[in-house]
This record gives structure tokens, sequence and C-alpha cells, in this order.
């Protein structure tokens, strides 16, 4: 799915939800209710070594974290850093990240 398609379904989620069209939000939602894996835990097996470590970040966590549980990672700086990151932590990419936020404005 393009991200030009669905910036423009973003612009019409917010749209219907202004003008209380309840159909149209509800077919957006359906519509990208379809992108987002149905197992995320299959997906989730993608290997962590592709990530890209944030250095930085990394200097900030506490040292009482274990290393193995809050890995910083890199993420297109677009104003859509959480669900960046989420489609990262999901899929091991930032494609999902346009549906995620959709999917969210939509609920």
């Amino acid at each position: 799915m393009g991200e030009s398609l669905a910036l423009r379904d973003l612009l019409l989620l917010k749209r219907a939800i202004s003008n209380d069209n309840n159909a149209q939000v509800v077919s957006l939602q359906q519509k990208y209710s379809t992108v987002v894996p149905d197992n995320l835990l299959a997906w989730y097996n993608w290997e962590q070594r592709f990530r890209r470590k944030d250095s930085f970040a990394t200097l900030l966590v506490p040292e009482d974290i274990p290393s193995k549980q809050l890995t910083p990672t890199l993420v297109t700086g677009n104003g859509n850093c959480l669900f960046n990151a989420a489609s990262i932590n999901l899929v091991g990419n930032e494609d999902l990240s346009v549906a995620l936020r959709l999917l969210t404005a939509a609920e």
C-alpha cells in the first residue's frame, strides 16, 4: 500500500470523524486491518541484528535495566516516530507505520 494513498486515507478519516461519518471510519478501519498481519508473533521472529541501534540513546538507558530488555533503535524522524518504532518492533521495518497510524486514529 503506497504512502500517498495512506496519507489520502488519513485525510478522508479526519474528514469522516469531523462529520460523524461512522460508515466511512469503519470502512477505512476494515481496509487497513487487512494490512496488519493476523498473527504478529509469526512476524516477530525477524532478526534483531537488522535494527539500527541508536548509540546516543543507549547512553541514556539506566544502568539497572538489562541491555537485553531495552534496545534503543533508530527510526525515521518524520513526526511519526511512535508508529515507526511500533512497526519496527512488530515486523522489523517501518512498512506498517502508516497503517498503524490510521488504525489508531480510527479506533
